[in-house]
């Protein structure tokens, strides 16, 4: 099915307007076996990391999704396919590190007259800025 890019974002605008399904539906979608963290690893030394879900319109006005090939020679999931994103810097939000790391790798960066609203993953919950 294909659907146009206008259609796409304002289905998504609606919907994440809305309460979202939270730990149930993460619960249900997460992988089998669930993936611990090794042993010894305090939760203060994991780093959060945040991602940027990237939809333009191209010229017939069908939607295209960013997507990035993570280089071989990383040490840490080197040759995978990702969204842009990375590491979030002390004292910076989810949306500020999506946004910077999409500028680092993308060579993106989002104009503030855009009006750009980013839905941003906070475990446990989802919340929006703007």
């Amino acid at each position: 099915m294909n659907r146009a890019f206008s259609a796409l974002a304002t289905d998504l605008i609606s919907t994440l307007a809305k309460p979202l399904p939270g730990a149930d539906a993460h619960a249900l979608m997460m992988p089998r076996p669930r993936r611990m963290w090794p042993d010894g690893i305090p939760p203060a030394d994991v780093r959060h990391a945040a991602g940027l879900l990237l939809l333009f319109p191209g010229a017939a006005d069908d939607p295209h999704l960013v997507l990035t090939v993570r280089a071989d020679t990383l040490g840490q999931h080197g040759g995978q396919v990702s969204l842009p994103g990375g590491a979030i810097e002390p004292g910076e939000s989810y949306a500020h590190a999506a946004l910077r790391e999409a500028h680092e790798e993308i060579d993106y960066w989002v104009p503030r007259r855009m009006g750009l609203t980013v839905a941003v993953w906070e475990s446990p919950t989802l919340r929006h800025d703007s």
